[in-house]
């Protein structure tokens, strides 16, 4: 258990830290007016802008869920979470930052693909309390039962899709 634990705060890490330096590098680029070509070819400011604007918004988004328990009082599966961590990683750091939509012709399939084993996994998520010692199942809402549904369809689907 220690062990995944650090895994996932150096995942944490990392994935932050690579928001936070584009962000950085972005903001001197427009500082400075370079304009130029990367991998992908070239970028224009607006291009620019919209990567500055998805690391910020990246780095809001990956707090939501701690947010979330806070607020709601649940909490969600590091499995889950570190699933989480790696999406946002992928689509916007790999993604847009990287090029890699432009690069990898299937990319944005390989993410559709990865997003709906995610809600997959948070339609199931509810069935299996975590292990531990005081693992108690307690009856959920009403509400829970149609919400988990949806989310099971919604990844039957993806995949269907694919």
């Amino acid at each position: 258990m220690k062990q995944k634990n650090r895994l996932g705060r150096i995942l944490y890490f990392w994935v932050n830290l690579s928001f936070l330096v584009p962000i950085v590098y972005l903001i001197l680029r427009m500082i400075f007016g370079r304009t130029g070509s990367s991998e992908a070819g070239y970028h224009s400011d607006s291009d620019y802008l919209l990567m500055l604007m998805q690391c910020i918004l990246g780095l809001v988004t990956i707090h939501l869920p701690s947010i979330l328990e806070r607020r709601l009082r649940f909490e969600l599966p590091g499995l889950l979470y570190g699933f989480y961590i790696v999406f946002l990683y992928c689509a916007i750091f790999l993604g847009e930052v990287r090029s890699f939509y432009y690069l990898f012709p299937r990319w944005d399939s390989i993410l559709h693909f990865f997003s709906s084993l995610m809600t997959g996994f948070f339609g199931h998520g509810g069935d299996h309390p975590q292990p531990g010692p005081a693992c108690v199942h307690e009856p959920q809402p009403p509400v829970c039962v149609p919400v988990r549904l949806l989310l099971f369809r919604h990844h039957r689907l993806s995949l269907g899709d694919l």
